[in-house]
Parts: structure tokens; sequence; C-alpha cells
């Protein structure tokens, strides 16, 4: 999974700001992996990737990414929070589609 992510990243296919992987939320919603540099505010995260949640009432955050082996790790602004989501969970996505 690691190396596939690793792939994916560094695809020349890939738009600027393309969704790399998406995951359902417990609220029903999504949470969205993209190829995007993290900038959050005025401060630039160069290691980390954007990511961001929604769910179905409309509520959204943002965060940034990154991968640690089999693990992806995504710092929520929002909340303050840093949460560890299995990598397996994730649906990789190319240009818009599926695998």
């Amino acid at each position: 999974m690691k190396k596939l992510i690793g792939v994916l990243l560094l695809c020349p296919m890939l738009a600027y700001g393309a969704v790399i992987a998406t995951m359902p939320n417990q609220a029903g919603g999504k949470i969205v992996l993209t190829d995007e540099s993290c900038v959050y505010g005025n401060k630039n995260y160069p290691s980390l990737y954007r990511s961001y949640f929604y769910t179905p009432e409309g509520t959204a955050g943002d965060g940034c990414w990154r991968l640690d082996d089999e693990t992806v790790i995504v710092v929520w602004f929002d909340s303050n929070t840093t949460r560890r989501y299995p990598a397996v969970n994730f649906d990789i996505r190319k240009r818009g589609k599926n695998l």
C-alpha cells in the first residue's frame, strides 16, 4: 500500500491538487486525501499533503496528511487533533476514477 500511494504521488499524470484517496467517515461523509502540498493559514508544511473531510450536513474541516508504514496520519486543524487511519481503509483513486 505504501509503495502504491508513493507511486501515485509521484505520477506525472495526476493533476495538481487531485484527489488520490477517500474513506467514509463516521458522520456519513468522507475523508479526502489530495496530492496538493499542505498550506494552512500562512504556513507551508512541505512534508505533508492537504486533506479535508465533509459530512452530509455540510460540516467540513481541513488537515494535512502523510503515510507512515500502513497508516495514514492526519492532523486536523479545526479540532487540533492527530488521527491514524489504516491505509487499507482508503479507496485509492487516479484521475478521478477508482483503480
